[in-house]
């Protein structure tokens, strides 16, 4: 970079880069010049925007050829830039050789913001920090740093911490010459809970009435993402799964088959997101019955992904969990009467983040093909990874229960082993 050495972005007392709204986002702008340098200006400017871009087909001459294209829709949440040196000041523009910390302050909106989300070339929602070094009649030096916004989703609300109500689906199977009488599968099933944190255990329940006992293949169960997005009055949508588990053993061609308390580890994953009109992020749990190779039955039960972890009562509370503004509607999740004095606070469990499980993705956009960028452009988004306190707690149960049981057969023992010794002592002699 000649005869600059460093350029580069600090973020104060957070590891992560992980924000809520309504936080300041303090730093510095870190210059180390070898020697002077002449600078018209040195700018910090905070960006979230999100892309969307749905691919629209259209057939050409050819009726063999798809000509493909697509819509694309920006939407900006926050756009601001402060001038942290002007060198218009200086008759000669020089910046002096050494080491340079320029600090700066963002303050998030207390409105609505939309979690970060990194769905590849199709959608994102991508928040940035970016410095710039505006040289005269030179290329400018521009470093950037990306952090990460969650939305403030507790599962802690009454009617996240009910099981979901019991979703039942039935399917007639009929004999190839339809000499025989038709034949029914019924398959139901119900989470624990409607609500989860990654890292939890997503705890269902399933049963199969097989009344003619038709001989099944499997049945399995996985967590899909449901990603919808629009831009300009085109929409498309793509599902993903992220964990699945299966069963296959002679009980599933019984008459009743009950797959009880059956659980599947949610990773780092973003939360759910429907209130953002550009893209909407849900999750279900799909439960399938494989009848045959073309055959199935499956039930789809709604689920919850959040950012503030379960917490069953007070007494049980390790994280001293505060909770957050009441929400009016799921899918309203900042229905806010924000005051400047009432700022949203971070919960206060401790601050366990991973990044996306979906990976890295590289930050450079084709703005980066005029300026000269001086900085690491891989970046994830970090997502809160909760402990399993039901799971914990049921181990705990278990081992208590363990022990009782444990010294309960001590104390039997010691029973018996004294009643033995008094049947053995010797009678002492007259």
């Amino acid at each position: 970079m000649g005869k600059i050495r460093e350029f580069s972005i600090q973020l104060h007392n957070n590891a992560a880069s992980v924000y809520y709204p309504g936080q300041i986002i303090t730093g510095i702008v870190v210059m180390d010049l070898i020697s002077a340098v002449k600078i018209r200006y040195i700018w910090v400017e905070i960006a979230g925007r999100s892309v969307t871009k749905v691919p629209l087909s259209n057939r050409g001459s050819n009726r063999s050829q798809w000509l493909a294209d697509f819509v694309t829709q920006r939407d900006c949440f926050i756009d601001e830039k402060k001038v942290l040196w002007d060198g218009t000041r200086n008759e000669n523009l020089q910046l002096g050789s050494g080491r340079h910390e320029l600090d700066f302050a963002f303050p998030l909106p207390c409105h609505y913001l939309p979690s970060s989300y990194e769905g590849g070339k199709c959608c994102n929602i991508r928040y940035l920090i970016l410095a710039r070094i505006c040289r005269p009649w030179k290329m400018d030096y521009v470093t950037k740093t990306a952090f990460t916004v969650l939305e403030m989703v507790d599962i802690n609300r009454p009617e996240l911490t009910q099981p979901s109500p019991e979703i039942e689906k039935e399917k007639t199977i009929t004999s190839c010459g339809g000499c025989q009488s038709a034949k029914y599968l019924k398959l139901n099933a119900y989470i624990r809970r409607c609500g989860y944190c990654p890292g939890e255990r997503m705890t269902f329940t399933a049963s199969v009435e097989n009344c003619h006992k038709i001989r099944l293949l499997c049945i399995h169960a996985k967590l899909q993402q449901v990603v919808e997005y629009y831009a300009k009055g085109f929409s498309d949508q793509y599902c993903k799964s992220y964990a699945e588990i299966y069963y296959r053993g002679e009980s599933l061609h019984g008459q009743l088959f009950d797959w009880d308390n059956q659980s599947i580890t949610i990773p780092s994953i973003p939360p759910t997101s429907t209130s953002f009109c550009s893209i909407r992020i849900s999750y279900e749990l799909k439960i399938t019955l494989d009848i045959s190779k073309r055959k199935t039955l499956s039930v789809v039960i709604p689920v919850v992904i959040g950012t503030i972890p379960y917490c069953p009562s007070p007494a049980l509370n390790p994280y001293n969990i505060r909770p957050p503004p009441a929400y009016a509607d799921i899918n309203h999740y900042y229905e806010c009467n924000y005051h400047p004095s009432n700022r949203v606070v971070r919960p206060s469990f401790p601050p366990v983040y991973q990044e996306s499980i979906d990976g890295r993705i590289n930050l450079q956009d084709s703005s980066d093909e005029d300026r000269e960028v001086t900085c690491q452009l891989e970046f994830a988004p970090q997502y809160p990874v909760a402990s399993d306190i039901e799971y914990q707690q049921s181990q705990t149960s278990t081992i208590q229960e363990n022990s009782e049981a444990r010294l309960s057969l001590q104390d039997i023992d010691s029973s018996i082993h004294l009643l033995t010794l008094r049947r053995t002592r010797p009678s002492n002699s007259s």
